[in-house]
């Protein structure tokens, strides 16, 4: 018997898994994970779900947002435990995976197949789709305030650079044109841009670019106008990220957004908010940027709690 593991953002997994065993009450091989829950180590709570399993049998994960953080895990993870991985799950897949006895991948692309017909608008089959040409408010007021204005509407600092809070929640709040990526590690590993452009929504520009080059992307009059989501691993990057910007090209806002998931050796971790996680040496890259006048707050996402400059010192003393 295959084994199905399937691991979301929050308890969707968990409503996944219930419901397959309200039609299929035997299903004693789903199990589920809910990512980011309990705690903000998922690559340990994963490993820990996978060595749990039965041995010996074929395994597939499934995941939900393709490139967020539980799919970027995954797929880590994946040859190391040899395991077959699907994202973007939904409950015609995952009946039809509990009721199979073939876990092939030529299997497992024909479920995925026939999960993507059962999305549908059953009132309005008619209906032709349109792509959207207008334009988002926002963006068309950035447009009207004319070329020589900054192209950066925000630059957040998250351990964990695109996943699904950024490509979601962030991209649909700022309405950006285009995601920088500025990370010196993410640009040299093959494996790592593909992952993050597993993520990138639709309709968005990505680039990924070392520290250096995305400087020069930036201070190049060319992109002025546009609007540039940036985002870096760290606070240090991102100050290291204004020193190499012209004065005309320096960003007004920092949104620390580390969730502490990518901890780096030897460094403690504070809660600054809820999900958002700082240290000393990050406050001091922070307190940097704030004294040259850029706005630096924590917020996990732009519909909760956010915490001020002053804020994010208090945690800290």
């Amino acid at each position: 018997m295959s084994q199905i593991l399937v691991a979301t953002h929050s308890t969707l997994a968990e409503g996944f898994a219930q419901a397959v065993k309200f039609f299929k009450a035997d299903a004693d091989n789903v199990h589920f994970l809910n990512g980011y829950v309990q705690s903000q180590e998922f690559e340990r709570e994963l490993c820990e779900q996978l060595d749990a399993l039965p041995k010996g049998e074929p395994v597939v994960v499934c995941t939900d947002i393709p490139g967020g953080s539980v799919n970027q895990v995954a797929m880590k993870l994946a040859d190391e435990y040899g395991f077959m991985l699907v994202s973007g799950v939904n409950m015609p897949f995952m009946l039809e995976l509990a009721y199979s006895d073939d876990v092939t991948y030529g299997a497992l692309a024909a479920t995925v197949a026939n999960a993507r017909e059962q999305l549908m608008l059953p009132l309005a089959q008619d209906v032709k789709p349109v792509a959207p040409t207008a334009q988002d408010p926002v963006a068309k007021a950035s447009a009207k305030a004319g070329k020589d204005k900054p192209s950066i509407v925000l630059v957040r600092a998250d351990d964990r650079l695109i996943h699904g809070l950024v490509a979601v929640a962030w991209t649909s709040h700022l309405a950006p044109e285009t995601i920088l990526v500025a990370n010196d590690a993410a640009a040299a590993d093959d494996f790592k841009k593909n992952a993050l452009k597993l993520a990138k929504p639709a309709g968005v520009k990505l680039f990924i670019k070392p520290i250096e080059k995305a400087a020069k992307a930036l201070n190049n009059p060319v992109n002025d106008g546009k609007r540039i989501f940036v985002i870096t691993q760290t606070v240090e990057d991102a100050e290291r990220l204004y020193s190499l910007l012209d004065d005309v090209h320096k960003f007004s806002k920092l949104n620390i957004g580390t969730a502490g998931v990518n901890k780096k050796p030897g460094e403690k971790y504070v809660a600054i908010i809820p999900q958002v996680y700082t240290t000393a040496e990050e406050f001091a890259a922070a307190k940097k940027l704030h004294d040259a006048g850029v706005s630096v707050f924590g917020q996990a996402n732009p519909t909760l709690e956010k915490a001020d400059f002053a804020a994010i010192e208090h945690a800290l003393n």
